[in-house]
């Protein structure tokens, strides 16, 4: 039985339930989003039928295929259009390519950049946007890391379109990701190799 690869093994073997394994660095990365998952699944389904492994992938992609489908219709994009990247992304999520449930970090942070492009078409914006950006780069940052190359980009971005406001929505990742770099992220537990 080969269904797991080695990113998995550390998720199902190397961790425990504990907060603190959940928070654990993988391979250098805040993988959050991915141990939560794998836990979960891990716990409600065993570990003797993969595709309940693949679900939550497989989900996520048709959630992120629509929705990129929906944002090219709202900005204008004809019903064509709109289908070839959401066919692109639903062919990507089901193809072999893909068989691996830590690709779920990886969906996360594009569905984090699509929203925050949404986001910032407004201007003004009030308090319900810089929650929602402050919670998509958050989510952004704890799925993996380019999570932290999104928050940089979207903060150079608010500087060169200058959009000053919007820099307020990194305050909350960037200390939450801050914490959990001095907390959890430096270390290398015992018996595993950083780039696991």
């Amino acid at each position: 039985d080969l269904w797991f690869f080695s990113d998995l093994w550390d998720f199902l073997a190397a961790r425990g339930g504990s907060f603190e394994s959940l928070m654990r660095q993988h391979g250098g990365h805040w993988a959050l989003w991915t141990a939560i998952t794998v836990r979960a699944v891990a716990r409600v389904a065993g570990m003797s039928f993969f595709p309940w492994y693949v679900l939550p992938e497989a989900l996520l992609y048709g959630a992120y295929s629509v929705v990129i489908w929906r944002v090219l219709r709202w900005r204008g994009a004809s019903r064509l259009v709109s289908s070839m990247p959401m066919l692109l992304i639903a062919l990507l999520g089901t193809s072999a390519w893909s068989q691996n449930v830590t690709y779920i970090a990886l969906v996360l942070v594009h569905l984090a950049v699509v929203g925050l492009a949404v986001l910032m078409t407004d201007t003004s914006p009030r308090w319900p946007q810089f929650v929602g950006a402050g919670t998509l780069l958050l989510v952004a940052v704890a799925a993996e890391g380019t999570g932290v190359a999104v928050l940089a980009a979207f903060a150079l971005t608010a500087l060169v379109a200058r959009r000053y406001a919007w820099i307020a929505a990194t305050a909350v990742p960037v200390a939450a990701y801050g914490w959990w770099w001095f907390a959890y992220g430096r270390d290398t537990p015992a018996g595993l190799s950083p780039n696991l």
